[in-house]
């Protein structure tokens, strides 16, 4: 008899709701900057090939466990491997992808409490007076503690509401207005002087790095880590997704609106900054110091100065909303509690651990280093090698296949465990030693 489960109400608020996880800061800031260091196609050809013909497969396989199980990632492990062990400290590998994210979504509030700041002085009209040092003068101080608090609330009011009622809804509307948004802003960025030179520029290829590790790795690691595959995002949606859903072409789906939310963010950012003379390779600085000086240069910079930050805060929101939701499902399913408790509960822990991240910028980075470098990565291999080995990759492909239009060969099986799985831990030792990727 199936359990009783709150699951997606229609296909596209289930879709936008996978590509919102999927999609984050990485995307806005990130992609654009890896496009300009190792140019524009050089990057693209290894960047496609693994998006498509690597991260999305683990994304199929995520979507189809969490579907088959109906659980998130603490029961859904323990059923699984209680079958090959009685060993209480392995039954509980679930809760390892839990910690992470909860480690994750604690630094990430911090980051969003720096856009709803930003947000705010948008709004107001500031970034023409604004100081090139405000950014240093507010990250990494209680300044900004009242910011990441609202950030925590907002995302666990959207949560407390349920699937259907918050997450989707909300989703769905952040998503949407995201697209629409940034098609608006890649027009007017495309009409600037000087801004059709920036797009050349960021898609010259630079054939001479093509034989270089790190923009293999790179690319390898952004095409793994922008899908959320870590055993817990995408599980925990993937156990709520409508039993017929076509579990290939959702996974296609995503991956390809997810690239196309990181081209177009690039088409914005990447041609302005070269046509007002800035660099593209700042980074988290492009966002927060690069983006408002150019919003303040550009013509009608006022309203496309809100129209980027809300952009920034629904890419933000929608990942933090799958971070607070992945151990909120693990509360309610393993202690049968109510939805509105559990977020109370995981809200005030992230909080707690949140708070004191603000306090010193160097802190906020080494915490940060250590739970996406390390902790995530280690937690995202084991997931693997529960679904793909102690679970079973012909399983998973049986899972895959069930009311997919066009099925996934038997390949696919031998492929995860023995390509797509070591390549796992081959980025986390990669990312360890190229200190993140």
């Amino acid at each position: 008899m199936k359990q009783k489960r709150e699951l997606f109400k229609t296909n596209i608020g289930m879709l936008l709701a996978c590509v919102g996880s999927a999609m984050g800061l990485a995307n806005i800031w990130m992609f654009p900057a890896r496009l300009a260091e190792f140019g524009g196609i050089t990057f693209l050809i290894p960047y496609l090939i693994f998006i498509f013909g690597f991260s999305a497969f683990g994304l199929m396989g995520e979507y189809a466990f969490g579907r088959k199980m109906r659980k998130g990632p603490v029961l859904a492990f323990e059923s699984v491997i209680a079958q090959k062990t009685a060993n209480p400290l392995l039954r509980g590998a679930g809760w390892f992808p839990v910690v992470a994210l909860i480690g994750i979504l604690s630094f990430y509030t911090v980051i969003i409490g720096w856009i709803l700041r930003y947000l705010v002085l948008a709004i107001t009209n500031t970034f023409p007076v604004l100081s090139p040092s405000f950014f240093e003068s507010f990250a990494g101080t209680p300044a900004n503690i009242p910011w990441t608090l609202a950030a925590l609330v907002a995302t666990a009011l959207i949560v407390s509401l349920g699937i259907q009622k918050g997450i989707e809804r909300f989703t769905t509307v952040m998503m949407a207005t995201f697209y629409i948004v940034v098609t608006v802003m890649v027009i007017r960025a495309l009409t600037l002087p000087g801004a059709l030179r920036g797009v050349a520029i960021m898609l010259r290829p630079k054939w001479e790095v093509f034989g270089h590790f790190r923009i293999w790795i790179y690319a390898l690691g952004m095409a793994f880590f922008t899908l959320s595959l870590g055993g817990a995002a995408m599980l925990v949606y993937g156990s709520y997704m409508p039993e017929g859903s076509d579990v290939p072409r959702t996974a296609r789906q995503t991956a390809g609106l997810d690239f196309l939310a990181s081209i177009m963010c690039a088409l914005f950012t990447v041609p302005v900054a070269y046509s007002l003379g800035i660099n593209p390779q700042a980074g988290a600085a492009l966002l927060f110091i690069a983006v408002p000086n150019i919003i303040a240069h550009m013509p009608a910079g006022y309203i496309f100065g809100i129209l980027f930050f809300l952009c920034a805060l629904f890419a933000a929101l929608t990942s933090s909303i799958v971070m607070l939701e992945v151990p909120v499902e693990s509360l309610m399913s393993k202690f049968r509690i109510g939805r509105k408790k559990a977020a109370i509960i995981i809200t005030v822990l992230a909080a707690c651990i949140a708070v004191p991240l603000n306090f010193d910028m160097r802190v906020f980075g080494t915490f940060t280093d250590t739970i996406a470098i390390i902790i995530f990565p280690l937690a995202a291999v084991m997931a693997a090698f529960v679904i793909f080995w102690v679970y079973g990759a012909k399983r998973i492909l049986e899972d895959i296949n069930l009311y997919a239009k066009h099925e996934i060969g038997s390949w696919y099986a031998p492929y995860m465990q023995y390509v797509f799985v070591p390549v796992c831990l081959i980025l986390v030792i990669a990312g360890i030693f190229l200190g993140g990727l």
